[in-house]
């Protein structure tokens, strides 16, 4: 008989008031900012250990802008679509007409150079079978390799450059969760392992280091308060998944050991990667560890590193160590033999494909019902739909205990926060 409810957490649980830790695109804006300030220390010490280090926050924006020239028009409309919704008036009017007429320039300038039906097959009764196989590109300009000019990169740089110094400005959301995404440059940055490439694995260290040194700064205030919201919570007998690396599970609640794990890993432990030694870590002084522990630890000449203990977001992920393995599997055994789950705070993206199949396999063999708080029903619905290749109308939109919610016989989503639902109680929707 298997355990009665599996409970999935992402992100939006640590987004929580009371708990307010940032969102994956609001992560670069924060660690720009602590590197200056409360962090430079932090900074400093691991920047010690990686001379000859090329990399800044401002480089950042300058690759995104050059990246910006790859989207295709559907991801441009989006941009545009997202600052539509975010846009406020005032000073902000402004920045968000600049934009919009911007992006709807070069937007329009993909959809002029896109080869409809028609013209692709008129063009191919002019081929013979062999040039049919190297008509490959939908569009007769690349934009990618061409150059924006100095006012468009002057205008996107100072407009970004402003949203990692005023992380909260609505339209600097937008800009960053599209052009400073911190998830793509760990991925991008931890292929130097695999290709060798020194500059590469220096800027992976440099980043992953940065983000761990910021978070368990931030999770060191939550920690130091009284009280935290949902956590003490969630019910003793649940199993727990965390995609959060963040340790409240262990310290927030009354859960024992054996019925939680963290999917992507957790700050409290990091990794020798030469060996693949998974190593506890208890860090009282965060400068400390890093001067006297990964400054001590770290050999570039001879590939001697160490991790801390997070699986950057690549949607093929890496094996750094076999207890991952150990705990996906456990994850997966989880989550099939689980008679009810409950994910909140996780957005299913496309990085984590490999656990939506999870997800998807239970829904495919069992009548359960998959249980979804997200305070944005509306999106995450659009987002299920595709993942798990829904019909248009396999919701039904409803609305009970004063939220939203779109129900259908395996997949009700809540639109609700984490901490607004009793967890033991959700059967009732």
């Amino acid at each position: 008989m298997g355990q009665e409810t599996t409970l999935i957490i992402g992100a939006g649980v640590d987004k929580t008031n009371g708990i307010g830790l940032p969102l994956a695109n609001e992560l670069i804006p924060g660690i720009a900012i602590f590197a200056k300030k409360e962090g430079k220390k932090y900074e400093e010490a691991i920047t010690s250990f990686l001379p000859n280090l090329r990399f800044s926050f401002n480089k950042i924006i300058q690759d995104s802008i050059e990246l910006f020239a790859s989207y295709d028009e559907s991801k441009i409309g989006k941009i545009i679509k997202d600052l539509e919704n975010e846009s406020e008036n005032g000073k902000d009017k402004l920045i968000f007409d600049v934009l919009k007429k911007l992006f709807s320039k070069v937007k329009n300038i993909k959809e002029e150079g896109k080869l409809d039906d028609e013209t692709i097959k008129d063009i191919e009764k002019l081929l013979d079978e062999e040039s049919k196989k190297e008509l490959s590109d939908e569009y007769i300009i690349e934009l990618s390799k061409a150059s924006f000019t100095d006012s468009f990169r002057l205008i996107l740089k100072a407009i970004l450059k402003r949203s990692i110094e005023n992380p909260n400005n609505p339209i600097s959301k937008v800009l960053s969760q599209h052009f400073l995404d911190l998830e793509s440059l760990l991925a991008k940055t931890f292929l130097g392992f695999y290709t060798e490439s020194l500059a590469e694995i220096k800027k992976y260290l440099y980043i992953s280091w940065m983000l761990w040194a910021y978070l368990k700064t931030r999770e060191k205030e939550v920690l130091e308060k009284e009280s935290i919201p949902f956590y003490p919570n969630i019910p003793e007998d649940f199993k727990v998944i965390s995609f959060n690396y963040t340790s409240f599970l262990s310290k927030r609640t009354n859960l024992k050991k054996e019925n939680y794990l963290y999917f992507h890993g957790v700050l409290d432990k990091y990794l020798k990667f030469d060996t693949r030694t998974w190593i506890e870590l208890e860090c009282e002084d965060i400068h400390e560890f890093l001067e006297n522990t990964v400054r001590q630890n770290t050999d570039l000449k001879n590939g001697k590193y160490l991790l801390p203990g997070i699986i950057p977001p690549l949607k093929l992920k890496p094996v750094l160590s076999s207890n991952f393995i150990e705990d996906w599997y456990k994850a997966n055994e989880w989550i099939q033999n689980s008679k009810r789950i409950i994910v909140i705070g996780y957005s299913f993206n496309y990085a984590d494909e490999h656990f939506n199949d999870i997800i998807r396999k239970k829904l495919n063999n069992s009548n359960q019902v998959l249980y979804i708080i997200n305070p944005d029903a509306e999106n995450l619905k659009e987002r299920i739909k595709k993942i798990f290749s829904l019909s248009d109308n396999y919701f039904t939109g409803i609305e009970k205990k004063e939220h939203l919610v779109f129900s259908s016989e395996k997949i009700k989503i809540i639109g609700a926060k984490a901490d607004e639902i009793a967890l033991d109680s959700i059967d009732e929707f």
